[in-house]
C-alpha cells in the first residue's frame, strides 16, 4: 500500500495536464489562505517548501514540509517519524534536489 500511495503521490501531476488552464485557481486559493492566517492569526497548517536547517537530517535544501502557519509566518515545522526507507527516499530527493540547483 505504501509503494501505491508513493506512486500516486509521485505521478499526481500528470492528471493536472489535462486541467492546465485552471490550475491557478489552486494557488491562488492557497496563497489566500496563507495570507489570511499571518494577517489574522490563525492557524493554518500546511505543505510548505522551506530551507531545512537540520530537520529530516537535511541542510540546506528547500523541500516541503508539514508546516504551522500564524501571524509570526512559519511557527512550527511538523516532523514525521520516518522508517528506514522513507529516509532513504527523503534523502535521494534532497540529493536531486542539490544536484539540479548545482547544474544551473
Amino acid at each position: 500500500q505504501k509503494i501505491e500511495i508513493t506512486e500516486e503521490i509521485r505521478d499526481y501531476w500528470k492528471s493536472l495536464r489535462n486541467f492546465k488552464s485552471r490550475s491557478q485557481f489552486g494557488i491562488s486559493k492557497n496563497t489566500f489562505d496563507v495570507i489570511y492566517s499571518i494577517l489574522n492569526n490563525q492557524s493554518l497548517l500546511s505543505p510548505t517548501s522551506i530551507l531545512l536547517e537540520g530537520e529530516y537530517n537535511q541542510k540546506n535544501v528547500c523541500m516541503g514540509v508539514l508546516t504551522t502557519i500564524d501571524s509570526k509566518g512559519i511557527s512550527k515545522i511538523h516532523q514525521s517519524e520516518l522508517d528506514e526507507s522513507e529516509k532513504k527516499s527523503l534523502d535521494h530527493s534532497a540529493q536531486i534536489i542539490r544536484n539540479n540547483i548545482e547544474s544551473i
